[in-house]
């Protein structure tokens, strides 16, 4: 019944934080409450087994979230919904310097400035209301494309190399790229049950940390989009 409301478990190595924590899950689930678990040591499988829960390896490429998509549940019914795309072009921002590592800041500024000409080929501008659109978002595939058509394009060779270190950085993410399999193409992740733990450990024990975190970042993002939507259901 609330938007905001935190609390945080503190305590020594062995003095009991995971056994308070899962007694209080399983009070919770027992008043039909959804319940969503970041679990990076892969502790609280066993617990949504037992709650007939659903067990989400964020590691294994099952359930990609695609980080073009704008979620439309952050904003509240009566606001204003032409501004999500402005407010996820900001989070996008945040995105890229996380995972682009090791590119220079005119590089990145040089993606978010080709970011919005991505989403306008898809028929996608801040005048669009997103809440009512149905067609597909950008993925790496298609902005992989994009940098490859303006590459060709390009007159200008200082540009040219500047837009092919990019293409290099994003062939991580599109294609066969290594990482791929996490974010290339439309979300497939769905959060329908009432107790989901969402497991980091293969993530962070065989993947980059940035790549980890990145990933961190974006279901965080997915998560609060599926609570406000909860709160708006109730309200």
């Amino acid at each position: 019944q609330h938007k905001n409301s935190n609390t945080v478990v503190l305590g020594s190595v062995g003095g009991g934080k995971s056994f308070f924590a899962k007694t209080m899950f399983t009070n919770l689930l027992s008043t039909n409450v959804r319940l969503f678990v970041l679990d990076p040591e892969a502790e609280y499988g066993l617990l949504a087994e037992n709650f007939d829960g659903k067990i989400i390896d964020m590691g294994s490429g099952g359930a990609i979230i695609n980080p073009f998509a704008v979620l439309t549940d952050v904003a509240d019914e009566s606001e204003n919904s032409g501004n999500l795309l402005l407010a996820h072009l900001t989070f996008l921002e945040e995105f890229f310097s996380a995972t682009l590592e090791g590119l220079e800041s005119e590089h990145l500024e040089l993606i978010l400035s080709l970011v919005p000409k991505l989403y306008e080929r898809k028929g996608i501008t801040p005048k669009t209301d997103l809440k009512k659109f149905k067609g597909d978002y950008p993925t790496f595939e298609d902005f992989s494309e994009f940098i490859c058509e303006l590459i060709k394009k390009s007159k200008s060779e200082e540009e040219k190399d500047k837009l092919s270190t990019i293409e290099m950085f994003l062939a991580k993410f599109s294609g066969n790229g290594r990482y791929s399999y996490l974010w290339n193409g439309q979300t497939t992740l769905k959060a329908n049950e009432d107790f989901i733990v969402f497991n980091f450990q293969t993530l962070l024990s065989n993947a980059n940390k940035t790549i980890a975190t990145a990933q961190m970042l974006l279901l965080t993002q997915y998560l609060n989009n599926e609570l406000i939507h909860n709160y708006n259901k109730i309200k």
